[in-house]
This record gives structure tokens, sequence and C-alpha cells, in this order.
């Protein structure tokens, strides 16, 4: 589970730069409540869905970091992998 500083950190847009891409594990229930959210006009970010490898998982991968930051707020204790952009 992340503390308070690291969700911080998480939503911080200086700390990660222009292409990087954040790609959240997520249970299929998960992914759901998140879509309906990013479909309702909530927050216009770009998402790709994939399933993921682990059965009855789903990844969302954005390059937005408030999208991400808010995925990892309202599922707390799913998993992040942060892809760095060409200019890390």
């Amino acid at each position: 589970m992340m503390s308070d500083k690291e969700y911080r950190r998480l939503a911080d847009r200086s700390v990660y730069p222009d292409g990087t891409r954040f790609q959240v594990l997520l249970s299929g229930s998960q992914a759901l409540s998140m879509l309906e959210d990013w479909i309702s006009g909530s927050c216009s970010a770009d998402v790709r869905v994939r399933s993921a490898k682990t059965r009855g998982m789903v990844v969302l991968e954005t390059l937005d970091v408030v999208f991400a930051s808010r995925m990892v707020m309202r599922n707390s204790g799913c998993k992040v992998n942060v892809i760095h952009g060409k200019n890390s």
C-alpha cells in the first residue's frame, strides 16, 4: 500500500518527463469502475486497455499522471509499472 507521500509524488507532473507511461494492474471490476469514470468525461486522458497475463486481471495504460494517480488512489494495493520516456 502506498503512503500519502508516494501518492503525491505520483501526481507530481514535474517528476515524470513527457512520454512516461503508467501501467496499472487492476481486477476486472476495478478496471470497469475506472473506465466508467473515464467514459463519463471526468478526465480527458488517453487510455489503453489490455488483458494481463494474470487470469482475471486487466492493465490500464495511460500517459496522464493525474489519471494514473486517481487509479492508484481509488484502488489501493494495485501494482503500477512506470515506463520512463525518452527524456528521462
